[in-house]
């Protein structure tokens, strides 16, 4: 989805890569959230009832005017201006990806880490950067995620779902208030947490 939504910012005449955008997930869910009235009336009809001559888009702003503005077409007045890595950052926080998408966050990383990485190598637009990830895809080497989970990595969660995954380490951000017993920390905002060294392997003390 996040390929096709770039490849449709940087010719949005491409009806392919609308449609695969906005028919999957990461749109319908915050569209949804957002515009709720007007996203009840988008079913496939829109698309359907279109001749092939018929730019989808153009048909999408006239029906959905306040998705469009809202969620869409900053995008395409940053292509041209932004690179690859800015528009995909706006993209996380518009489309709230690691909120609605939680457990797609170390692809999410991992792909901001290849448009940063490829930035650096002067990669710099959205068409630059589609042409190296087909190249790479039809390569031997394409990009791949390695989830191991002996890899040393950082994994951040609340409370709730880390509870019984004794983890060795565990770190409670903000947490600065403590209980009468050395090894005990309380947190107290509005919830009660009590931490000792029987919950985590490796303790400070």
């Amino acid at each position: 989805e996040i390929i096709g939504f770039f490849r449709f910012i940087d010719y949005p005449p491409d009806n392919l890569s609308f449609y695969t955008f906005v028919s999957g997930d990461i749109f319908r869910i915050q569209a949804q959230k957002k515009y709720p009235e007007e996203i009840r009336q988008l079913d496939e009809t829109v698309f359907i009832e279109n001749n092939e001559s018929t730019v989808l888009y153009k048909r999408f702003r006239e029906l959905f005017p306040k998705t469009w503005s809202s969620l869409i077409e900053p995008f395409i007045r940053q292509a041209g201006f932004y690179p690859p890595y800015d528009i995909f950052q706006d993209i996380t926080q518009v489309f709230n990806l690691y909120e609605n998408f939680s457990g797609s966050a170390p692809f999410l990383l991992s792909f901001g880490s290849i448009l940063h990485k490829l930035e650096q190598e002067e990669i710099n637009s959205i068409s630059s950067f589609l042409s190296k990830w087909e190249e790479n895809a039809a390569s031997n080497n394409p990009y791949a995620i390695d989830m191991s989970e002996d890899e040393t990595r950082i994994r951040v969660m609340t409370v709730h779902k880390a509870k019984g995954l004794e983890f060795p380490v565990v770190i409670v951000p903000f947490a600065d208030k403590r209980g009468g017993k050395e090894n005990n920390l309380f947190w107290e905002d509005g919830h009660f947490f009590h931490i000792t060294k029987d919950f985590a392997r490796i303790n400070p003390k």
